[in-house]
């Protein structure tokens, strides 16, 4: 996915007021997440010291996926010439599914730094159905 972050390119996450509680409570299974860096601190120590929304959809998509049944487990963020502009790469074994999680993570990205209230478990459910009804 290409994602253009816009003015969000000069505010990491721990310049965003509340942050990294509002992504905790929203997905707690992201406390087990560990970067593929070996860093054994994990995603989360990563967003507490800041670090671009972009990384956070990135997480989030794979992290939909997980919750779904779907492990894959790679993921990276690529920048591009121009500034704020980056590539999402994760793994999907459906490429519906992916698609859908990719679109998901920007969604609740936004909601997260607007302060605003979201329901994950709806997201889950439809990626679980995609799977089911694509073998």
């Amino acid at each position: 996915m290409k994602l253009d972050i816009e003015a969000l390119e000069n505010l990491p996450t721990n310049l965003i007021s509340g942050f990294d509680e509002r992504l905790v409570f929203l997905m707690p299974s992201l406390m087990e997440c560990h970067c593929p860096d070996g860093d054994s601190s994990g995603f989360l120590a990563r967003v507490r010291v800041g670090t671009l929304i972009v990384n956070v959809v990135e997480h989030l998509a794979q992290e939909l996926q997980c919750l779904a049944g779907m492990h894959w487990g790679y993921g990276r963020t690529l920048s591009t010439s121009r500034r704020g502009v980056y590539y999402v790469v994760f793994a999907s074994g459906h490429e519906a599914a992916g698609i859908y999680a990719a679109h998901a993570a920007v969604r609740i990205a936004e909601e997260l730094v607007a302060g605003a209230t979201y329901v994950v478990a709806d997201d889950v459910t439809t990626l679980r159905a995609m799977v089911r009804d694509a073998y």
